[in-house]
C-alpha cells in the first residue's frame, strides 16, 4: 500500500526526540487519567521515564496491542444544561490515560503523511487542507445537476451524531 521509504518511516523505531515533542505537543493543565499522572509529571521527569516509555511504545509496535491498564479510561459526564435530566443532557468526555494518549498520538503523526493517498477524494472532513463545508458546495452542485437535466433521483438527508456526544 505504500513505498518503501513510508513503510520504512512508519516502523522505524521511536526516538528520544520524537518522544518528547509528541509530550510537549498536549496541552497542558489537563485532567489526569486513570493511571493520576499529568502530561507534565512525564516531561518534568522524562529522563527518569524515557527509557521506560520507548520501551513501552516499541512493545506496542512489535505486538500490536496495548495493555489493558494502558488503555483503561474515565468517562466523565458534564452537564449541558443547569438541571439535568437525562443522558442527553450531558457531554461526555474521556480521561485517558498518559501513555496511551502518547502512543495513539505517534501513531496519528505517523500515518498522518500517508493518510491523506489512502482516502477518497470525498472525504472532506478531518484532513488537513480538506473542510467539512466543501461537502455542502457538492451536495448543491449535485442538486443542480440533478434539476438541470430533470433526472429522477432521490435524495437523502442523515443526520449522524458525533460518536462522543451519545453515551450507551
Amino acid at each position: 500500500m505504500f513505498d518503501k521509504a513510508k513503510n520504512e518511516a512508519l516502523f522505524s523505531p521511536v526516538t528520544e526526540k520524537e518522544l518528547l515533542e509528541i509530550m510537549k505537543s498536549f496541552k497542558q493543565d489537563k485532567s489526569p487519567g486513570p493511571d493520576g499522572w499529568s502530561i507534565e509529571f512525564f516531561i518534568h521527569f522524562f529522563d527518569l521515564f524515557k527509557r521506560d516509555l520507548l520501551s513501552m511504545v516499541e512493545a506496542f509496535k512489535l505486538s500490536g496491542s496495548i495493555h489493558s491498564y494502558t488503555s483503561s479510561t474515565y468517562i466523565a459526564l458534564i452537564p449541558r444544561k443547569e438541571e439535568p435530566v437525562s443522558f442527553l443532557d450531558f457531554r461526555s468526555i474521556s480521561l485517558c490515560n498518559i501513555t496511551y494518549k502518547i502512543i495513539s498520538k505517534i501513531i496519528a503523526d505517523r500515518i498522518k503523511g500517508t493518510l491523506e493517498a489512502s482516502l477518497s477524494p470525498n472525504q472532506h472532513a478531518f484532513l488537513k487542507g480538506r473542510n467539512i463545508l466543501d461537502a455542502v458546495a457538492s451536495r448543491q452542485e449535485c442538486i443542480h445537476s440533478i434539476d438541470l437535466h430533470k433526472s429522477n433521483a432521490a435524495i437523502m438527508k442523515i443526520d449522524i451524531m458525533k460518536a462522543y456526544d451519545v453515551l450507551d
